[in-house]
């Protein structure tokens, strides 16, 4: 370490200064603030640059230049130091367009009333191919000359060697245009974190002669010119350089870095809506990501998790685990720290290699419950009369208003769906090192355990107090760790150029009830909604890009509209479908199903070229469901009456205020069997089956995506990276290979809940009547009812019950 620090010393003392910013191809960090601000768009975390003028010649020089830029996301600031009496501050940012385009701004104020403005546009077409503008004094208030430098930068052997050749021409009002001359440039990583830097001036036959040393999440920098004589020249720069991101350095830490997960805000199926205010839950295919980015990075030992706060259906948790088995196979441990561990929680940090209970502690691991709720003896008192028609003997969303009890048929599919997800988590369970089945069986019906108790069952390693955390850990690994947040702990730096030209894939989220309109939050408790218009337009947008070369859509639905299901059916048919599409936009869908991916949540998927769902999704419920509650009798009761006037005798047939008659009941029934023949003949289409065949497995029956693999309707297991991964393989790429995603969130814009808070008195009441009901949930299902009361799919709603 210290023979390093003698090196970089000595290169900066016998070093004159010059001062080779960069190429305005090449810039995409703090230097490109000087240089080109469409660098400034390649987003990065934070990094900053200090440039010192030295000269040697006169080491007693006061008040000498010097230069501060920062950049950050697409952000960035500058402040600048003239020894000739005034100050510049420099504001700008840069903006990824489309096709690998940058564009980017900056604007700068000095002390003395200068102004002006910057313009840089930048092109990265391939992973070896850069090109660059900068446009300086595009606008000056003291109509300084404009300077325009163009560049073009190649990378023909990777990311340590790069070959820049700028050009630069001078304008003046009046005035011919002014020669600049060229300056080529090379760059050259000679062992990691040290690069050598030579450039060549055409106008005075310069030579540049520099070196850049990074410390990882620093560096240094010194630049020297020497001229056509041989001889050094004046001017030069010293930089230092601070980044979070760490970059390729000799110099290793000798301390291993454990990084921490913690769940405070949960984890999400979809990206929120952009807000202004307000923190952002981590995706699930965030989480993902990062899991997969610590397993690669190795300077990353271990992983902690802190279960506190982690929420997110069973299979949400199939994928972490996915994540965290991965890691593992890498090399990384997995300890866990707990106060207290839930069926919500125990089957997914089962796996580590540690798991330490709080000595006041609790572990409840008591199995899955699958619970209905029914409201037909309450309607009955009310005098309320549930009047809903179904196709398919399974479909029996809407016994929870007409029956006491689940059906046969329901309480069949259900028990075989409880079955499937039962053995995915005893297989999670049986992660746990030591257990076995006996030994889990007498776990489950014991069900709640001290810490003490939870220890002597095996469940857990130790007990302990957050302050003996960084102990325990030192006794594992056996070595000095530093501890650190996943917010402090940073992938390397990415030197790689994205190809802006390279193949994109379009994912498009669908969480939530399927309704008409817009995708937005509900306005009952903020659970998202799937729009007709949004999603369809999503579908179209992604199809007619030429970049997009495959879609993946992402279910996490339990049904909703009829025709707003059919609407984004429609789209997903065009898109696949060679018989409808525009010539050259066919393109395929993948399907990516999440937890719940029933009735409308099928209908949209069926037409995709391929489904995958994850073992534990539930899925099906083919069938159609359409109805009313009729509030007559409790009308009655009240002394509550409408008076109708109608110039046709089922004017008001839809209406709350009376029953169907016969008649009525007939055409609704009638109405129901034609949307069901027609979700039939979708399915049918889209897998390829008969209608025969689809209608032995629909009937409105619920299915695990493991059943639902057998009997046809989903082609592959697994997750969203799964289903990128076979998206890639369509379009004839490898596994591994980067692409561009673009990202449709599930929302359109973020609104102020101001009607959740509202009916803060409606939702305790009937929360009072039943701790596990979801009132949001039942207020969505009401107003989508009135909206839209002939065609509605009910969902299916499945609540494995734990009591904490």
């Amino acid at each position: 370490m210290k023979r390093w620090w003698i090196i970089i010393a000595l290169s900066v003392i016998i070093s004159a200064q010059w001062a080779p910013l960069g190429s305005v191809a090449e810039l995409d960090d703090a230097g490109a603030i000087l240089v080109n601000p469409a660098g400034l768009g390649v987003e990065r975390n934070f990094n900053s640059r200090l440039l010192l003028p030295v000269n040697y010649n006169q080491m007693n020089q006061e008040d000498q230049d010097f230069s501060w830029t920062m950049h950050a996301g697409n952000s960035g600031f500058g402040y600048t130091h003239r020894a000739v009496g005034y100050d510049l501050f420099h504001f700008g940012s840069g903006q990824y367009l489309e096709y690998g385009s940058y564009f980017g701004l900056m604007s700068h104020v000095s002390t003395r009333g200068y102004e002006a403005v910057d313009l840089g546009l930048m092109f990265r077409g391939t992973d070896w191919l850069s090109i660059g503008t900068g446009w300086k004094n595009i606008y000056s208030r003291d109509d300084l000359p404009r300077v325009v430098r163009t560049g073009i930068a190649l990378r023909q052997l990777g990311d340590r060697l790069t070959i820049c050749y700028d050009h630069t021409l001078s304008f003046q009002s009046g005035e011919d245009t002014g020669d600049l001359g060229g300056n080529l440039q090379l760059k050259a990583e000679l062992m990691p974190g040290v690069d050598l830097i030579t450039g060549y001036a055409t106008d005075d036959q310069s030579i540049a002669l520099g070196i850049n040393f990074s410390l990882g999440n620093g560096g240094l920098e010194n630049y020297s010119r020497i001229d056509k004589n041989g001889e050094l020249a004046d001017a030069g720069v010293v930089g230092f350089s601070t980044n979070l991101d760490r970059k390729r350095t000799l110099i290793k830490s000798g301390k291993s870095q454990v990084v921490e997960l913690r769940f405070k805000s949960g984890i999400q199926e979809s990206p929120d809506a952009k807000v202004f205010f307000g923190r952002h839950k981590t995706t699930l295919r965030q989480a993902i990501h990062q899991v997969y980015a610590l397993a690669d990075d190795p300077n990353v030992a271990a992983l902690i998790i802190h279960p506190k706060g982690l929420m997110m259906g069973f299979a949400m948790q199939m994928e972490l685990r996915e994540a965290l088995v991965h890691l593992q196979a890498k090399g990384k441990r997995i300890f866990v720290f707990a106060d207290i561990l839930t069926d919500a929680t125990y089957p997914l940090v089962a796996l580590a290699d540690g798991i330490y209970l709080n000595e006041g502690g609790v572990i409840l691991v008591d199995g899955l419950a699958l619970s209905a709720t029914f409201w037909k003896g309450t309607l009955d008192k009310l005098g309320i009369e549930a009047q809903y028609f179904r196709r398919g003997k399974y479909k029996s969303a809407a016994e929870t208003y007409t029956r006491e009890s689940m059906s046969e048929p329901s309480r069949e599919a259900r028990w075989a769906v409880l079955e499937d997800i039962n053995q995915e988590y005893r297989t999670m369970l049986l992660d746990r090192h030591g257990m076995t089945d006996s030994s889990l069986t007498a776990v489950l019906d014991r069900a709640i355990f001290t810490a003490d108790q939870a220890l002597e069952a095996g469940l857990i390693d130790g007990l302990m107090h957050p302050d003996q955390t960084d102990e325990i850990l030192e006794e594992h690994l056996g070595e000095e760790i530093e501890i650190i947040s996943l917010k402090k702990w940073r992938r390397r730096w990415e030197y790689v150029w994205e190809p802006g030209l390279r193949p994109q894939i379009a994912l498009i989220y669908a969480e939530g009830m399927i309704v008409p309109g817009k995708s937005e939050s509900s306005p009952f408790g903020g659970q998202k909604r799937i729009g007709s218009v949004t999603t369809s337009r999503a579908i179209k947008e992604a199809r007619e890009d030429e970049q997009v070369k495959a879609i993946v859509l992402r279910i996490n639905s339990p049904g909703g509209s009829v025709l707003a299901s059919e609407d984004i059916w429609r789209e997903v048919s065009l898109t696949t479908n060679p018989d409808s599409t525009t010539e050259g936009q066919r393109k395929p869908v993948f399907v990516s199903m999440g937890s719940l991916a029933a009735s409308g949540g099928y209908y949209i998927a069926c037409a995709a070229d391929t489904i995958v769902a994850d073992p534990a999704c539930i899925t099906g419920s083919i069938g159609v469901l359409s109805g009313k509650l009729s509030l007559g009798g409790l009308f009655d009761k009240i002394g509550y009456n409408v008076d109708v006037l109608k110039t046709d005798p089922h004017a008001d047939m839809l209406s709350m205020h009376r029953s169907f008659t016969d008649d009525e009941s007939q055409r609704m029934q009638s109405l129901v069997d034609n949307w069901y023949e027609k979700f039939l003949r979708r399915v049918a289409d889209g897998r390829d089956m008969t209608m025969a065949a689809v209608d032995s497995v629909a009937q409105g029956r619920i299915w695990t995506g493991k059943d639902a693999r057998e009997i046809g309707l989903v082609d592959e297991l697994g997750g969203l990276r799964k289903t990128l991964e076979l998206a890639k393989t369509r379009i004839g790429l490898d596994r591994d290979t980067r692409v561009r995603l673009k990202v449709f969130p599930t929302v359109e814009k973020a609104e102020f809940n101001f009607t959740r808070e509202s009916a803060s008195v409606l939702f305790d009441e009937m929360e009072k009547l039943d701790p596990d009901m979801n009132p949001g949930m039942i207020l969505d299902r009401i107003a989508l009812l009135n909206s839209e009361p002939a065609l509605f799919l009910m969902e299916e709603y499945l609540d494995f019950v734990n009591p904490h």
